[in-house]
């Protein structure tokens, strides 16, 4: 082969690559990384609502969702 051809060769594979990273990159890096995603409870006192007047009592509690990759660690408040 010559080398022109092997450069033309070259070329065409990384236009190629770099299309289906532009369609389908989302989907690849959830492949290769995907998300790992934890529930940890944010205040642990819980806030009290209502009362026996109301109902009854709701006692409400703050909940955050943590997702840990290889990427680093990452929260969503």
């Amino acid at each position: 082969m010559r080398v022109d051809t092997l450069i033309n060769l070259g070329v065409a594979i990384g236009t190629i690559a770099v299309a289906v990273l532009a369609i389908w990159g989302d989907r690849i890096i959830d492949f290769l990384n995907p998300p790992k995603a934890h529930i940890v409870l944010h205040n642990i006192d819980g806030r009290k609502e209502g009362g026996p007047t109301q109902g009854g009592t709701v006692i409400s509690y703050h909940l955050k969702v943590v997702n840990t990759t290889r990427l680093g660690e990452r929260s969503l408040d």
